[in-house]
């Protein structure tokens, strides 16, 4: 019976760590609309802001925003998959 007492903690572990990997994909989400950087913990790039680059070249800033709702989605899906296939 201990295994399978185990196997309980992992796969609720498992859920736990699904749960917080979707989490994160929402984070990752409404900073790319709210936040005032490139992705969290990047603010700039070589002395370049969002709105700098935005004012000069907006299709970079709207693509750059396309690969991280892609990549929200992705996390957040993977997030769900880990989920499901823990409970």
């Amino acid at each position: 019976m201990a295994g399978n007492a185990n196997l309980r903690k992992g796969a609720l572990l498992m859920a736990i760590a699904g749960v917080a990997f979707i989490g994160y994909g929402v984070v990752f989400l409404i900073r790319t609309f709210a936040g005032a950087g490139f992705e969290l913990g990047v603010d700039t790039i070589n002395g370049v802001g969002r709105a700098d680059l935005n004012a000069f070249e907006p299709a970079v800033v709207h693509y750059l925003s396309h690969l991280h709702v892609a990549t929200a989605a992705f996390i957040i899906a993977t997030g769900i998959a880990v989920t499901g296939l823990a409970w």
